[in-house]
């Protein structure tokens, strides 16, 4: 059985200029954040804000961490919680002038105790040109919802959209802090739902109907007494996820991220099970529990028996061993049941490791994937994430298969691409879907390469075209999308060769295209048009 070891994502794809990095910045005194009621923001239960560097903070040259001194006035950037599109700067050439006095504040030194990375791969411009196409989007909708005749299936449809768009905007808003702007959304959602099919709204309330506390399981407090002595676990649970976790990580966060997971998963079936049900495309996401996280602490003592002693489950032996034991978590299969098993310490995004995980697991039901196809689950595991969050700071990798006896090597197809261009003020100007939609373009590889390559092969422009690619056909394609996604992932067992004919058979006959031309290569520049238009890239 492979096992999947995930990271925070330390180095990836993007390395911005700290002043274009989204920090939040914590008190010494939690007194001394009342001062800035209108920009506070709950972390991990701590009140905070969400700033941008502007002046009298230094970063420490071996990039760990920042320098100021007590009697320093320390100056940063803020948002407008009320107002996404607002910004309070402008950019000129590689400096960041205000624009907004009043979303800039000012902070004597010996109040601030640290800073922790919030978003490194977004600014607030960025934010604000996400939110102004999220609001394009549903401008669109509502256009299309004029020409469609009222009471029609089509109506009902666009409907259904509308709602799931504003409950996704609703969301991105309240995790990326403007939590006003959220509430505000609350006043359409309400319109809006009156317009919803009664059957898909009982189903959203009956999962979040479900979140409770749960007893601890007998083996567990028995196994934990000796491979975790000291620890104590607590247990939640919704219809379709549990969440195992030492009493370290506080149990309003953990009901809040089963709120967050379940929204995720009625988000995926909203936009690629419902509009396509039928009896030719079958729902295959559970009714029942198929998830569970593990969150165990960050003593690797303990993280080694607890997985051995009350899952079951093994970590090889010598170099193999070490390396995963190494990793922050792992996803593997107990039974029936999806499971993600991590250490967890202080400041870890736990919503980034819910959301991301429930991408993989969710594209491996959704598409009956059962080997191979590792681009798939990571696309969907980063676009989930991006939908709700803005962010993905969950790395995935794998080990590189042991060598044959002959001393050979298994290598994924494709190569490695010289890295696509990057600025200085590019996380200013440009988020993290820009650049990685950027990069997929420019460096990516074809996607015949890259959709039979195994994921220990992965390099960042591979990460970049799996979001890219699966974000567009699933997103963009409609029911053909969702065919293509699920017919290549049983084809993904075939060699290579076998592999390569049978996709393009098959991506000819999904898509209808007349014989003459390669169908990959068509499918390839209608997704690179898509990019050009939706984000803004200027490249041949």
């Amino acid at each position: 059985m492979r096992i999947l070891l995930v990271g925070l994502f330390a180095a990836a794809v993007l390395t911005p200029a700290a002043g274009a990095q989204i920090y939040s910045l914590h008190f010494k005194d939690p007194k001394h954040a009342k001062s800035y009621s209108k920009q506070l923001f709950e972390r991990g239960g701590e009140q905070v804000v969400l700033v941008m560097l502007k002046s009298g903070i230094t970063k420490k040259p071996d990039g760990s961490g920042f320098t100021w001194m007590p009697n320093d006035r320390l100056e940063f950037f803020v948002q407008d919680q009320d107002d996404p599109s607002k910004v309070s700067f402008e950019v000129k050439g590689d400096e960041l002038e205000v624009a907004v006095k009043s979303l800039v504040i000012a902070i004597q030194g010996d109040r601030v105790d640290h800073l922790t990375g919030f978003m490194m791969q977004e600014s607030f411009f960025t934010l604000a040109k996400e939110y102004e196409r999220r609001e394009r989007e549903l401008e669109e909708l509502d256009t299309e919802r004029k020409e469609a005749g009222k009471g029609s299936p089509e109506w009902f449809d666009i409907a259904r959209r509308k709602v799931q768009a504003l409950e996704q905007l609703k969301t991105w808003l309240k995790e990326t802090g403007y939590l006003r702007a959220a509430n505000k959304i609350e006043r359409d959602l309400l319109r809006e739902r009156k317009l919803l099919d009664e059957g898909t709204r009982a189903r959203i309330e009956r999962a979040l109907g479900s979140l409770k506390e749960a007893p601890v399981p007998e083996k567990l407090e028995k196994v934990a007494k000796t491979a975790a002595p000291g620890v104590k676990y607590s247990v939640q649970e919704s219809q379709h996820l549990r969440i195992i976790h030492h009493v370290g990580v506080e149990s309003g966060r953990v009901t809040a991220l089963l709120e967050l997971g379940e929204r995720a998963i009625e988000l995926f079936k909203n936009e690629y099970v419902d509009p396509y049900a039928g009896d030719d495309f079958a729902d295959h996401v559970p009714d029942d529990l198929f998830q569970e996280f593990f969150f165990g602490t960050e003593d690797l003592g303990q993280y080694e028996r607890m997985m051995v002693e009350y899952y079951g489950g093994g970590w090889g032996s010598g170099k193999q061993k070490e390396d995963r034991l190494k990793a922050q978590g792992s996803r593997r299969n107990i039974e029936k049941v999806s499971l993600a098993y991590w250490k967890i310490g202080e400041n870890e995004d736990l919503e980034g490791i819910v959301l991301h995980t429930l991408g993989h697991t969710l594209a491996e039901l959704h598409y009956e994937i059962q080997n191979g196809q590792d681009w798939l689950t990571e696309g969907s595991g980063y676009a989930l994430s991006f939908a709700l969050l803005s962010r993905n700071n969950v790395n995935c990798f794998s080990f590189e298969p042991e060598k044959t006896g002959d001393g050979t090597v298994a290598k994924g197809p494709g190569g490695t691409k010289p890295k696509a261009p990057t600025k200085t003020t590019a996380a200013v100007m440009n988020g993290a879907r820009e650049v990685m939609a950027e990069m997929a373009v420019i460096a990516g590889p074809p996607m015949d390469q890259l959709a039979k390559k195994e994921l220990w092969a992965f390099v960042n422009e591979d990460m970049a075209k799996s979001w890219a690619w699966y974000d567009w056909i699933a997103r963009k394609c409609g029911k053909q999308g969702q065919l293509w996604l699920r017919r290549s992932s049983k084809i993904a067992n075939a060699s290579q060769d076998a592999f390569l004919t049978e996709l393009r058979t098959m991506t000819g006959e999904v898509f209808e295209m007349p014989p003459g031309k390669d169908p990959i290569a068509v499918m390839e520049e209608r997704w690179r048009e898509y990019l050009r238009s939706e984000y803004g890239i200027n490249t041949p």
